[in-house]
């Protein structure tokens, strides 16, 4: 299955525009629409959660890699999860 992503994502506090070719994939790259300084993200690991269709409240653990030209792209390190329900 492949499901591509064009939306809005939170990245730790940041909320960003990205493409993603699959979110179903187990390690996914996230190109950032909108420019945002690399060093404008916490450094390390970050919960990564999609915000638009068609996987809203989805989570993925990420690192965030700075791009020669200063900006930032998501990597994966595990597929999207469905948020728990809380009983």
């Amino acid at each position: 299955m492949s499901t591509p992503y064009n939306g809005r994502i939170c990245v730790g506090a940041v909320e960003a525009t990205v493409r993603i070719a699959n979110v179903d994939a187990r390690r996914w790259v996230g190109e950032l629409a909108e420019v945002h300084p690399a060093s404008s993200f916490a450094s390390g690991e970050v919960t990564a959660t999609l915000l638009d269709q068609p996987r809203p409240g989805w989570q993925s653990p990420a690192n965030v890699e700075a791009l020669p030209d200063g900006s930032a792209q998501l990597v994966g390190s595990r597929r999207f999860n469905p948020p728990t329900l809380r009983r």
